[in-house]
């Protein structure tokens, strides 16, 4: 068993340190049978904010090599909405719930921090940075989220501000961080909706462009030396890594270097099947001393 929020009262523990990152079961209205399965340690669900948001408009997906960029805009039905439509099905999923909250205005953030809160369903928050905050305004939205929840607070962290908002984060009383928020890319977005009606595929003005997280193994690189940076910074809270893993020796890479927890994204959405196939990847490899 592994404590995710050890500083905290009521602490956060997790079976294993296989996770499942936000995004990856939405609300869990849809999950697949192989994620049901796969035994991971814990899920977080969202991201919600106060005030429901309807997204991008379509034309959100850009593919690249092994990866995709994709913008959702914060897509959700709203706090109030979401945790009385779907509360029921995070009792059910067999390991804790931690809901992202993806609001930047700290009003906003302490309402949904109360509605998830009184769900009775999850187990922590994790609160999703904007990198267009000050590091000011990161330290106040954090401090302001933890003296209003009994809960333990995640905070992920941009990755291009990674280091600054981790150590604001962990003066103002987050209990674990989670490195990182995927990069930010660009690219035309996925086929016909790629090209503007006025356009033809020859004419590179017409190109509509996609700029958002960067998902894919070519992001593993980066997110490994930030974790690292981070944990070297011995801020005394658990580290959970996000971003490019694809396979166990990925996640392996991470817990060796001293992150507590891996969170699984975007491969999800392409191959469920991979989770448990990493969560059994640390069970066979007795690599739980790792972790010690």
């Amino acid at each position: 068993m592994i404590d995710l929020a050890p500083n905290h009262k009521s602490g956060l523990v997790v079976s294993n340190p296989i996770l499942l990152g936000g995004g990856v079961i939405g609300c869990a209205e849809s999950v697949p049978d192989a994620l049901k399965q796969a035994d991971c340690g814990a899920a977080v669900t969202g991201p919600f904010t106060w005030s429901s948001r309807r997204g991008r408009a379509p034309g959100r997906l850009a593919e690249v090599h092994s990866g995709f960029v994709l913008d959702t805009g914060l897509q959700n039905r709203g706090a109030r909405s979401s945790a009385k439509r779907f509360s029921r099905l995070w009792k059910r999923l067999g390991f804790p719930v931690v809901a992202q909250i993806a609001d930047s205005q700290m009003d906003d953030a302490l309402r949904t921090a109360r509605e998830m809160e009184r769900s009775g369903s999850v187990a922590g928050l994790e609160l999703l940075l904007s990198q267009d905050l000050e590091t000011t305004q990161v330290s106040a939205l954090v401090n302001a989220v933890v003296l209003e929840s009994e809960l333990p607070i995640w905070v992920k962290v941009p990755y291009e501000r990674a280091l600054e908002f981790c150590e604001a984060a962990a003066e103002a009383g987050a209990d674990a961080l989670v490195v990182s928020q995927a990069p930010t890319g660009m690219s035309p977005t996925s086929g016909a909706a790629g090209w503007l009606e006025s356009g033809s595929e020859g004419d590179e003005s017409a190109i509509r462009n996609v700029s958002g997280p960067l998902t894919g193994p070519a992001v593993f690189p980066l997110v490994l030396q930030v974790a690292a940076d981070v944990i070297s910074m011995n801020l005394d809270l658990p580290v959970l890594a996000c971003g490019g893993i694809h396979r166990w020796r990925d996640a392996a890479s991470v817990l060796s270097v001293g992150a507590s927890a891996v969170q699984l994204d975007g491969a999800l959405w392409v191959e469920p099947g991979l989770a448990g196939e990493i969560v059994d990847g640390w069970k066979q490899s007795g690599t739980s001393d790792l972790l010690e």
